[in-house]
């Protein structure tokens, strides 16, 4: 066959398809919930048991769900629940952290009220030192102060939670040692809640 001929008859290339190209698939955020719309998929019994029952603030059930107290309390009227007065003012430190249901009804009310937190930090802080008077020289306050507020937690746990050592040192009862051991790491939580490039103590 001639060379021209054979030229002709010469198996033809497949041609080559462009590659596809793939769109990224497109990412449709979602729609961030209003919180009316949030307490529109709340049970109302949990609501009702949660104020009217366990006694908690508009603020603090709103930290729970992540919405506004004032959200809290238009659907507690809309629902027909008696507001007390004065209940959108206080958070409880553990509310964002999952409510009194997440945690023992010790931890929930020993951590429960205004300065609250607070007392609790500034009785750990007493053992070792020989006379409460030091004790509060040291956290910076008057002694009658820290007398009060160490009595507060004694009467909300039901039981002394300091005594003196043979050393004459103020240390914890075995009630304020089961205290502690509860709270410390509901408290370190809480410190790195706050500061969450804290290394964990």
């Amino acid at each position: 066959m001639h060379r021209r001929e054979l030229w002709a008859h010469r198996p033809r290339p497949t041609p080559i398809e462009p590659p596809h190209t793939v769109q990224p698939p497109t990412i449709t955020e979602p729609t961030q919930l209003s919180g009316r719309a949030i307490l529109a998929a709340v049970d109302p019994a949990w609501l009702r048991e949660q104020y009217e029952v366990k006694r908690r603030h508009f603020a603090d059930i709103a930290a729970e769900l992540g919405i506004h107290g004032t959200d809290v309390s238009a659907r507690a009227r809309a629902l027909g629940i008696p507001t007390r007065r004065g209940t959108a003012a206080h958070t409880h430190p553990l509310a964002p952290h999952g409510g009194p249901d997440a945690f023992t009804p010790l931890t929930w009310t020993v951590l429960d009220g205004r300065g609250a937190e607070q007392r609790v930090r500034r009785l750990l802080a007493t053992p070792g030192h020989a006379h409460l008077r030091d004790a509060a020289r040291a956290l910076g306050i008057r002694t009658d102060a820290l007398r009060r507020q160490i009595h507060h937690l004694e009467h909300t746990v039901g039981a002394a939670l300091l005594h003196t050592d043979d050393q004459e040192h103020l240390m914890l009862t075995p009630h304020g040692e089961h205290l502690a051991h509860t709270l410390l790491p509901i408290l370190d939580l809480l410190d790195r809640t706050r500061n969450p490039g804290r290394t964990p103590s």
